[in-house]
């Protein structure tokens, strides 16, 4: 089901990571005509920084990064203080339903 989860961040992050985990199912295969359980992923890291599209339980981390990006607003142009801003209160912090 980790090509079709709902949440970007728990899919596979790389082709390459893919392909690992597709390349050891069909060594197991002709090797015992068969499958193994295993963890699936192993292979899989991505060299970009992701930032996941919830952050739950945040709120206090937030305030203190667009505090810190207000502050400094002098040193950076407005419009880049601005996507900055629109980020971060885009950011959903609500804790999970489950």
């Amino acid at each position: 089901m980790k090509l079709m989860a709902k949440s970007p961040e728990d899919r596979y992050q790389t082709a390459a990571g893919l392909e690992h985990d597709l390349r050891r199912c069909l060594g197991q295969w002709e090797a015992h005509c068969d499958l193994d359980e295993f963890s699936l992923a192993d292979g899989d890291a991505s060299d970009r920084l992701r930032i996941p599209e919830k952050l739950y339980g945040r709120e206090r981390e937030i305030a203190t990064l667009l505090a810190s990006l207000i502050k400094r607003a002098s040193l950076a142009s407005t419009s880049s203080l601005k996507q900055h801003s629109e980020w971060l209160a885009s950011v959903d912090t609500d804790k999970p339903t489950r």
